[in-house]
């Protein structure tokens, strides 16, 4: 028998995105990065705040390469994106990561932080971030130091770090 149904199925997936979607709005990521980053090009077709919000869900939940960020969409519905899937190629996301990198990248870090805290109530008498050392695995030829758009790029070094392994001392919850 010929099923002549105009019907078709079209399945989505959600994965983690609620929940991580949840959060990023309790941070008001998206406030943050239309207060920090430059004013988007006139000619841009897709606002880049909803492009790097979409790319951080990659990051969060697949950590899938540049280029394959599309494919990692497709599955879901924009709404939980925050933009159509196939607007996510990786040269879009390259000119918004070139926006967030003409952003005042400290101030919107300490914005972020302190909207963790506030929203999370995070104790900030037992929190210790030591960022002292940083360790990079691969090349960086390009990581000379030398300024790009009137902006001082970092410089990495060769050689080793100062880590001297000891135990982390956490506070015992006294009941």
């Amino acid at each position: 028998m010929a099923d002549n149904r105009p019907f078709s199925l079209d399945s989505k997936s959600i994965a983690a995105l609620p929940i991580v979607n949840d959060f990023l709005a309790r941070l008001n990521l998206s406030d943050l990065f239309v207060a920090y980053l430059p004013p988007p090009d006139p000619r841009t077709h897709v606002d880049p705040v909803a492009t790097l919000g979409a790319f951080l869900r990659c990051l969060i939940i697949a950590r899938t390469p540049l280029y394959s960020v599309i494919e990692w969409a497709r599955p879901f519905h924009p709404l939980l994106l925050g933009c159509r899937p196939e607007q996510l190629n990786d040269d879009r996301i390259g000119r918004s990561l070139d926006r967030l990198f003409d952003a005042d990248r400290c101030a919107l870090l300490t914005a972020f932080v302190l909207r963790m805290i506030e929203e999370f109530a995070v104790p900030l008498e037992e929190l210790h971030n030591d960022s002292t050392s940083i360790t990079l695995t691969g090349s960086y030829g390009k990581a000379d130091g030398a300024a790009m758009r009137g902006k001082p790029t970092l410089r990495v070094l060769f050689g080793h770090n100062n880590y001297v392994a000891s135990p982390i001392m956490w506070p015992i919850p006294q009941k």
